[in-house]
């Protein structure tokens, strides 16, 4: 039913090229090429697949030879290219620039005593590009089909392998395969301007744009590249959760390794693998062997962060199973989360929270808590191994309400979370606290605060009203820097002082 409309089509392009003398001299061109083709070159030869594709829907529509009158237009028209177009070395362009050859071979524009000097020089292009791809978008598909087709895939792969960029090759490539693998869906519908939901970047990283980028990353892990994406705000919770969950995996390992590498210090605590361990590190080798088998097979994401999760899975299982008198191997975990780390990275994920921070202001004085962690776990062992009496009873059970009690209640106000284990032994984790990060921030936000100011006494006199006059040397203020200062709250200027108002 469409074919009145095909010919109409046709029709519009023999009127507007009788009209220029048989030529159609306008277009788009190849997109987006380094190195542009003549205009007036690609639009003719765009004229003639119409011409030629005319001829093909009309043998199939109408029926056999229905085309040929087409058929005989495309030839004559393929011909007056090549007269007006081609030099006797088989240059489409004065050039013989890669898009210009690409075009006039792919569409079989060349005749055939032409040929093996029109395909030479478009390897020649190539070469002169240092093996670059100069062309644009339909180049790109033409010039690689008639390279392929000639034998020439070592030409194709070393084109396409190529870590400089095409524009400055002083630069990394900012992509060596292009790939469409289908639409972007949003809630069910194709994402396009006429539809209106399409979501820009910037509205999509919004004030997160770290958080909110490795979010779609996982996102993209969790659907095979090559099938449909449906982007919802489930998919995206989804996606987020799972990072998150995975993230702070990490954290509570490097946490874990560390206390139990200080446990198993002890003289009284051997570090020989018992069947836990043996059973544990076969199913890492084979959680290994799988992730590597499923990213073998046609780069199958899904599958591997799936089994990535049962190895998480099969690690926490493990350290649950030890019992008050054994403690899971520290080099063991710390190879899982090694492989785990460098799984991430290599699909671009680093996450936020690996290591514990060494940063005053991220934690808090791990001395004094590991003290009163250690006070509060002898307790908890107190309470647990009593028995008898009911009065026994119920000291044991205030003593865990208090130990509880300050685990979830009083502790994490100070950036401490405590993860008690099976064996009655309590791992300190450090937390970034809201408190902690708004000083942080105003800390960073602050263009009077220095490295000084936080760290070390930084004045020796003051004012009147308080204001320092002199630093820590005895130099006396400028009168700007004094200025600063008197906006600044009085009691934080005291902090920095020695601790006394030198006003002599």
């Amino acid at each position: 039913e469409m074919y009145p409309a095909t010919k109409s089509w046709l029709s519009f392009l023999n009127q507007y090229a009788e009209a220029h003398n048989g030529w159609i001299d306008v277009g788009l061109g190849d997109w987006i090429a380094i190195d542009i083709a003549p205009t007036n070159l690609t639009s003719n030869i765009f004229y003639h697949y119409n011409i030629a594709l005319m001829a093909s829907i009309a043998d199939i529509v109408i029926g056999a030879g229905s085309g040929d009158l087409y058929r005989h237009q495309a030839d004559v028209l393929a011909k007056s290219i090549t007269a007006r177009f081609a030099s006797s070395s088989g240059k489409y362009s004065s050039s013989g620039l890669q898009g210009a050859q690409a075009f006039a071979l792919w569409h079989q524009i060349v005749p055939a005593p032409l040929f093996n000097a029109s395909f030479a020089q478009l390897v020649a292009a190539v070469e002169a590009a240092n093996n670059h791809v100069s062309v644009g978008l339909f180049g790109l598909r033409y010039m690689m089909d008639v390279l392929a087709a000639a034998g020439r895939t070592d030409l194709v792969l070393t084109m396409l392998n190529q870590k400089l960029s095409p524009v400055r090759r002083d630069q990394p490539s900012w992509v060596r395969y292009f790939l469409h693998t289908g639409h972007l869906h949003i809630s069910g519908l194709k994402m396009s301007k006429s539809l209106k939901n399409f979501i820009t970047i910037q509205d999509f990283l919004g004030s997160s744009p770290s958080t909110q980028a490795t979010t779609f990353r996982w996102f993209c892990l969790l659907r095979h590249y090559d099938t449909p994406a449906d982007y919802t705000k489930e998919a995206m919770h989804e996606a987020a959760s799972i990072g998150n969950n995975i993230a702070q995996w990490i954290s509570d390992m490097h946490t874990r390794i560390a206390h139990y590498d200080n446990t198993t210090a002890s003289p009284d605590t051997s570090r020989r693998w018992q069947d836990a361990e043996h059973s544990f590190y076969k199913q890492f080798n084979d959680a290994r062997a799988a992730i590597h088998a499923c990213l073998q097979n046609n780069f199958d994401t899904p599958g591997a962060v799936h089994r990535l999760l049962g190895l998480i899975s099969a690690t926490n299982s493990y350290i649950s199973s030890s019992s008050s008198n054994t403690t899971p191997s520290p080099e063991l975990l710390q190879s899982v989360t090694d492989f785990a780390l460098g799984l991430l990275s290599s699909f671009g994920i680093q996450p936020s929270s690996t290591k514990i921070s060494s940063s005053p202001v991220d934690r808090p004085d791990l001395d004094a808590a590991q003290a009163l962690v250690s006070f509060r776990a002898r307790i908890r062992q107190v309470a647990l191994s009593s028995s008898g009496a009911s009065s026994q009873g119920d000291l044991r059970r205030s003593v865990l309400q208090l130990c509880d009690d300050l685990r979830d209640n009083v502790l994490p106000k100070y950036g401490v979370q405590l993860l008690d284990q099976a064996n009655a032994s309590t791992i300190l984790r450090p937390v970034l606290t809201e408190a902690n990060q708004e000083r942080r921030k105003k800390n960073m936000d602050d263009p009077t605060t220095t490295d000084k100011d936080k760290s070390s006494p930084s004045y020796s006199r003051f004012d009147d009203k308080g204001i320092p006059t002199h630093d820590a040397d005895g130099t006396p203020l400028s009168k700007n820097k004094m200025k600063k200062l008197a906006k600044k709250p009085q009691e934080k200027m005291m902090d920095t002082s020695s601790g006394r108002e030198d006003k002599s």
